[in-house]
């Protein structure tokens, strides 16, 4: 019998396949959904016109950080000196490496890689944002948008710098203030 997927789930997962750059299979796997699933809705497939722009507010797309940051809790609660001793050096690498890189990432020293991806992809959310308030009416600048987002969300704050004159952006290194 085939699952149905409510709203709130098919947006998550189409704010994560643009987090991953349009990329089904690392999104179904961050995602613990089908691949088969994820790349129907990369292709259009059940998906309204609601659930997309519900998948490109701040509210669906910044909630991810909080689930990531969730689950890596989970993992590091999991992690006991048995296990550790268990582990073979590979593993112990791996982990370590991972660690270290999250613990960055959660301190607001993002990596180059995610840097660059998070930085994209907070920009096309602030874009979304104010162009889909423009279009219903609302008189609200781009520079607004990105001050009212960091407002709610500080950890995009290293992202987003300022707008000049509205439409030309500066961005900040996450490693310059």
């Amino acid at each position: 019998m085939r699952r149905a997927y409510s709203k709130r789930e098919k947006a998550d997962a189409l704010a994560l396949l643009s987090a991953n750059a349009g990329n089904v299979r690392r999104t179904a796997r961050e995602s613990g959904l089908p691949h088969m699933t994820v790349d129907g809705w990369a292709k259009g497939r059940g998906i309204t016109e609601e659930v997309q722009k519900m998948s490109e507010t701040p509210e669906v797309t910044l909630s991810l950080a909080d689930k990531f940051k969730s689950l890596s809790r989970a993992c590091l609660n999991g992690i006991t000196p048995e296990k550790i001793e268990k582990a073979s050096v590979r593993d112990l690498a791996v982990a370590s490496g991972i660690f270290a890189e999250k613990g960055e990432l959660l301190s607001g020293n993002p990596t180059k890689i995610i840097e660059n991806r998070m930085r994209e992809h907070y920009i096309a959310v602030a874009r979304r944002t104010h162009a889909r308030r423009t279009a219903a009416g609302e008189q609200v600048t781009l520079e607004e948008v990105v001050r009212e987002i960091v407002g709610k969300y500080p950890h995009t704050g290293p992202y987003l710098l300022h707008a000049v004159d509205g439409v030309m952006w500066r961005w900040a290194s996450p490693t310059r203030s």
